[in-house]
């Protein structure tokens, strides 16, 4: 009857120490899901948007441009610096949220879009828009080689993540139930 007893404690240890080391492992698949899968789902999300909204608002910046250069215009000088500022604000607009999404803290940036913001409204004419878009250009645009390295590497990330909470979850789910089935 004794070796019986022990049998019993012993399958009564194994399925505790099943049923913790499961339930623990559920709860880092809960975590790596909930902090690092969706830090670097929502880094992605917000990457990609901020490159749309880069060049949606490059393109509209361009617009304004060819408004302001369209041939045989009858719009009068005021209308037409309006335009010309208003392609100088886009542009600056568009580089502040690429700036803001590539979590650029280089300090020669900040100060330069500092600078920007106070040139845009000396942006009267072509001419000024050119010394605009010449400072401008002091800034380390973005290449599309860039963008795809970024792109690349929050994807990798994501789905170092995605694997790790599945593969914990599984995992877990069945020690968890061989905890209950010696119970």
């Amino acid at each position: 009857m004794m070796p019986q007893i022990q049998n019993a404690r012993s399958t009564k240890k194994l399925s505790t120490l099943c049923k913790v080391a499961g339930g623990g492992l559920i709860l880092l698949s809960f975590v790596v899901q909930n902090y690092s899968y969706d830090l670097w789902n929502t880094r992605l999300t917000e990457y990609m948007n901020a490159t749309r909204d880069f060049a949606a608002l490059q393109r509209s910046s361009v617009g304004y441009q060819n408004l302001y250069l369209q041939p045989g215009s009858t719009m009068d000088e005021k209308t037409k610096e309006g335009i010309i500022q208003k392609a100088a604000k886009t542009d600056l607009l568009s580089r502040k949220i690429l700036h803001e999404a590539n979590g650029d803290q280089n300090d020669e940036h900040e100060m330069i879009l500092r600078e920007l913001s106070g040139e845009v409204s000396q942006v009267k004419n072509m001419a000024a828009f050119q010394v605009y878009l010449n400072k401008a250009g002091n800034i380390d645009e973005f290449s599309l080689q860039e963008e795809k390295q970024q792109v690349n590497e929050d994807s990798r990330w994501k789905l170092i993540c995605r694997n790790i909470f599945l593969v914990t979850y599984v995992i877990g789910s069945v020690i968890l139930l061989f905890g209950f089935r010696y119970e």
